[in-house]
């Protein structure tokens, strides 16, 4: 009788270890696809970012009429030349406020490049765009 359960149980184990010896490994991302969230030196923007937002962001009228006001967190990523990828909406408020935001972050000039080790990489970013009536 044991020995009717020690054989099934034997080959059980045994091609477990075989198939976790056998699972293929998982490739290591590239170097460049490392997008980090602090770094040496921090992406600055080439414009001031306040006078940026107050000259080419508009309050959409639908949510102007619906008394809709709030603060939309954008997240992007500042690619090694600076420009800006990647932009969602982190946190948003109301469909059209967000969408207007994420539009208007989306056109901002290139910013300076983070840098790590003296070399420029990509970093998050965030930047919240205040939408207030009155």
């Amino acid at each position: 009788m044991k020995k009717k359960f020690l054989l099934p149980l034997a080959a059980l184990i045994f091609s477990g270890n075989f198939l976790l010896a056998q699972a293929p490994q998982q490739a290591q991302p590239a170097k460049k696809d490392v997008v980090y969230a602090m770094t040496d030196v921090m992406p600055e923007p080439t414009v001031d970012v306040n006078a940026f937002l107050s000259r080419n962001l508009s309050y959409p009228k639908d949510a102007q009429q619906r008394k809709v006001e709030g603060r939309v967190i954008i997240k992007f990523v500042v690619a090694e030349d600076g420009s800006i990828t990647d932009a969602i909406v982190e946190r948003g408020v109301d469909p059209v406020l967000d969408a207007a935001a994420l539009k208007t972050i989306l056109k901002m000039p290139k910013w300076r490049p983070g840098r790590k080790d003296g070399k420029p990489v990509k970093v998050y970013y965030r930047i919240p765009v205040a939408f207030t009536l009155g």
